[in-house]
């Protein structure tokens, strides 16, 4: 026996080596993808609630246009920066002065 482990000692360890090296390599190959079909599933969730979201945001601005349409004659002023403004003023100061 001591023989035989001597002529083919380098084998078994390789042999050996080549066992251990493959069921680590099955081993973690198994623990990263049993996630993936959950991950996916998730994703999918995610990926129909971010659908809803845009659809319901589609139907508010729609909503809105529509409600927009409808006060024809509203409309909304904004204040500016202030210099336009000031320009303005200045002429309609300028025009009333002369008179």
């Amino acid at each position: 026996m001591s023989r035989f482990l001597r002529d083919n000692g380098s084998i078994i360890t390789l042999l050996g080596a080549g066992i251990i090296i493959g069921s680590s390599a099955t081993v973690i190959y198994y623990k990263l993808t049993r996630n993936i079909p959950r991950e996916i599933a998730e994703l999918a969730v995610k990926l129909e609630r971010l659908c809803q979201d845009v659809n319901e945001l589609k139907r508010m601005l729609e909503d809105a246009s529509q409600s927009k349409k409808r006060r024809s004659g509203y409309y909304s002023v904004h204040q500016s920066s202030g210099e336009d403004d000031d320009e303005f003023e200045e002429a309609f100061d300028d025009t009333f002065d002369e008179r």
